[in-house]
């Protein structure tokens, strides 16, 4: 993939072209804009569908049925050693 940011996956997995103004925004203020709580609920809205995309992808990376859970296991081995 071209990049791994939140900004770059919606567009590639959901064709959703998001503004990322927000992104650096002071969130301990209250009450939050309206605008702010649009960009929250757009942010997260997409993650469990993209997580399911990219789960389906490593998957079919493998040639055989072995193959898949050892490649899938392999990479979230490594997820869960970057994290920490």
């Amino acid at each position: 993939m071209q990049s791994f940011g939140l900004k770059y996956l919606l567009s590639y997995y959901c064709q959703v072209d998001v503004d990322k103004k927000y992104q650096l925004a002071d969130w301990r203020i209250r009450p939050l804009e309206e605008e702010m709580l649009k960009y929250a609920r757009q942010d997260t809205h997409y993650l469990l569908y993209i997580y399911d995309k990219m789960t389906q992808e490593l998957l079919e990376k493998g040639n055989t049925q072995a193959n898949r859970f050892c490649y899938y296991e392999a990479v979230l081995r490594t997820s869960t050693e970057l994290c920490m």
